[in-house]
C-alpha cells in the first residue's frame, strides 16, 4: 500500500491532493480565561546593572518533557527514495552574508541546549538563549548584555526556552521564557520601540508545564502553543499588553481532532509584511503515518477569539493537506546526527515544525512557509534533511503551492527556519553536520519565479563548526529566521554551531531579491485616451 502511495504521488504531485474536513459538529471547548498572576514595569535596561549568572548554569542541561515515542506503524517507513528530494542545485549562484557576527556562547552565559531565538527590528537585533539576553545594533555591536533573563523577568529562576519577536505593527519588542517550578509563562513587552528602555512584565499561570513554547504575532493577539499534556492554543490580549494593562487576558482552547507521537508543537501563523491580519488565525501541525492513521499530511486548525465575549471563542479543524510521503522517525534515544571523530550524536529534533510559520499577504492570495526534519536514509542509519513547504490560501482554502526535501549531499541538515520576503522569495537556513563536517550553519534560498520545489540558490556557509559535543546529545532546540522590517527583503537568522570550546550561536543576514524588484503591471493608460 505504501508503494502505491508513492507511485500515485509521483504521477500527480502537481495536483497536491487535499483532504477537506467534513462539517461535523465542531468542538469549541473553552479551556480557560485568565488574567496575569503578576504584573509590573521593569526599569530601563540602561539603568539595570547587568547581573552575573551563577556559574553552575553554564554547565546546566535544560530538561524537557518526553517528546518522542517509538513508531507504532512498522510499515510506515518509506521503502523508496523521498519522492520530492532535491540533490544538488539548478543554479550556480551563491550568496554571501551581508552582516555576520557571533552571538551568545556557552562560555559567557549559556546553558545547554542554547535554544537560540532572535529578531530584527528597525535599529536593533535582540538575541536570547538559555538563559541570557543580549541587544545589538544591526552592525553587531553589543549595546547590552549578555546578561541574565532575570534582569528583565524579576524574581525568575532563568529557566529558559526564551522567545523574542519584534512586533513591527506596533514598533515594540516581545520576549518570553517559562518558569518550570510554577508552570508559568513570563512575557515582557517593551514600552517603546527601544529595547533598552522600560518593559511591561506579565506572568501567566498554567495547569501544566508549558514546555517548548512557540509564539506568533496576529491582529487580535499574541498566540502560543506548547508541548503540554493538554494541547492548548493560547491567545494573549495583545492590545492591553501593549498598553501596559494589568488585566490583559489569555484565552486557552483545546485542539480537537489531534493525534500526536507524544510530542505536540503546532505552529501558529506569524504575521509578516505590511498588513496585520485579523481573526481567525491558523495553526499548523504535521502527522506522519508512522504514528497517525492515513497518509502523511498537514493539519490546519482555525481559531477565533472574541474579546467582547470570550465564551464565543472557538477552535476547529479546518483542513488536512496530503503531502509527499516523508519519514520523520529518528532514534528514540535522540541520538540522530553524526559528528566527526566521535561516537556521540546530536538530537535531530524531529516530530515538529520548526519555528516560525511566516505568513504574508500578496493581495490575491496569502502565503505561508513551513519546514521540519526528515530521514532520507533508506537503511537503518539516519540522514537528516529539511522538508519544506510553501502553502497558498485563496478564498479561505489552503493548498500546497510547492514542497521539497533539501538534501544536496551526504551531510545532515536540521534545525531549519524558513521565511518569505515581500517579493515572494524564500530564505532557508539550518544546522549542518556529518562524520566529516563539524556542526555549523548554512543557508540557501530561491526566487519567487524559479521552478517550483527547488532551492535554486547554491548553499553557502554562514558559520563553520570547529568542534564536537560529547557531554549531551541536546542541540537546538530552536533557530529563528526573521525579515528586516525596513526593507522587507533582508533575511536575518540565528542558530547554533559547535566551536572548539562548546556551543556557540551565529547571527547573520542575507538578501535574495534586489530592492527595486517590484511586480509592475499596467493599470491605466492616461494619454492618449
Amino acid at each position: 500500500m505504501r508503494n502505491l502511495i508513492f507511485v500515485f504521488l509521483i504521477a500527480s504531485l502537481a495536483l497536491q491532493a487535499q483532504v477537506e474536513i467534513k462539517k461535523s459538529k465542531p468542538l469549541y471547548p473553552e479551556k480557560s480565561v485568565k488574567t496575569p498572576c503578576d504584573f509590573g514595569v521593569v526599569e530601563s535596561l540602561r539603568e539595570i546593572k547587568e547581573k552575573a549568572r551563577p556559574m553552575f548554569r553554564k554547565n546546566k542541561i535544560v530538561k524537557n518533557k518526553l517528546r518522542r515515542y517509538k513508531y507504532i506503524n512498522a510499515n510506515a517507513k518509506p521503502t523508496k527514495e523521498d519522492p520530492v528530494i532535491q540533490v544538488g542545485h539548478k543554479r550556480s549562484l551563491a550568496l554571501t552574508p551581508i552582516k555576520s557576527w557571533q552571538g551568545i556562547d556557552q562560555s559567557s552565559q549559556g546553558a545547554t541546549p542554547p535554544d537560540p531565538s532572535g529578531a530584527v527590528g528597525i535599529n536593533h537585533y535582540v538575541q536570547m538563549v538559555n538563559c541570557a539576553m543580549q541587544v545589538f545594533d544591526k552592525n553587531g555591536n553589543s549595546l547590552w548584555g549578555p546578561t541574565s533573563l532575570s534582569s528583565v523577568f524579576p524574581g525568575s529562576s532563568d529557566d529558559g526556552d526564551p522567545i523574542v519577536m519584534y512586533d513591527q505593527f506596533a514598533d515594540r519588542w516581545f520576549i518570553s521564557q517559562f518558569q518550570t517550578s510554577s508552570n508559568k509563562v513570563l512575557i515582557a513587552i517593551s514600552k517603546t520601540s527601544d529595547p533598552l528602555g522600560e518593559w511591561y512584565y506579565y506572568e501567566y499561570q498554567f495547569d501544566d508545564f508549558p514546555d517548548y513554547p512557540k509564539f506568533s504575532i496576529w491582529g487580535d493577539g499574541y498566540y502560543m502553543t506548547a508541548n503540554m499534556s493538554v494541547q492548548n492554543a493560547v491567545c494573549f490580549e495583545r492590545t492591553k499588553m501593549l498598553a501596559g494593562d494589568a488585566s490583559a487576558r489569555m484565552v486557552a482552547l483545546t485542539f480537537p481532532n489531534l493525534q500526536t507521537n507524544g510530542f505536540f508543537s503546532a505552529l501558529p501563523a506569524h504575521a509578516s509584511g505590511d498588513d496585520l491580519p485579523s481573526t481567525p488565525i491558523n495553526f499548523f501541525y504535521f502527522q506522519d503515518d508512522g504514528w497517525a492513521q492515513g497518509s502523511d499530511r498537514i493539519k490546519i486548525w482555525e481559531m477565533t477569539v472574541d474579546w467582547n465575549n470570550t465564551s464565543n471563542s472557538k477552535i476547529e479543524l479546518k483542513q488536512e493537506l496530503n503531502v509527499a510521503p516523508f519519514d520523520a522517525e529518528f532514534d528514540e534515544n535522540w541520538d540522530d546526527i553524526t559528528q566527526p571523530g566521535v561516537s556521540e550524536k546530536l538530537d535531530g529534533v524531529p516530530g515538529a515544525f520548526m519555528y516560525m510559520a511566516h505568513y504574508r499577504s500578496f493581495g490575491d492570495y496569502n502565503a505561508l512557509t513551513l519546514c521540519h526534519s526528515v530521514d532520507v536514509d533508506q537503511s537503518s542509519s539516519i540522514k537528516s534533511a529539511v522538508r519544506w513547504y510553501e502553502l497558498h490560501e485563496e478564498s479561505g482554502t489552503w493548498k500546497i503551492n510547492q514542497q521539497s526535501t533539501y538534501a544536496p549531499d551526504s551531510d545532515n541538515r536540521w534545525m531549519g527556519s524558513i521565511a518569505l520576503d515581500r517579493q515572494g522569495n524564500i530564505g532557508l537556513a539550518y544546522s549542518v553536520s556529518s562524520s566529516t563536517t563539524y556542526p555549523g550553519i548554512r543557508f540557501t534560498g530561491r526566487k519567487k519565479d524559479d521552478n517550483l520545489s527547488q532551492m535554486t540558490i547554491s548553499e553557502s556557509n554562514a558559520f563553520d563548526g570547529s568542534g564536537v559535543q560529547t557531554n549531551t546529545n541536546r542541540f537546538g532546540d530552536y533557530s529563528q529566521m526573521t525579515v528586516d522590517p525596513t526593507d522587507g527583503i533582508t533575511f536575518w537568522y540565528t542558530g547554533e554551531f559547535i566551536g572548539s570550546s562548546g556551543w556557540e550561536t551565529g547571527i547573520f543576514s542575507f538578501k535574495i531579491g534586489a530592492e527595486n524588484d517590484y511586480d509592475v503591471s499596467l493599470v491605466k493608460v492616461v494619454s492618449p485616451e
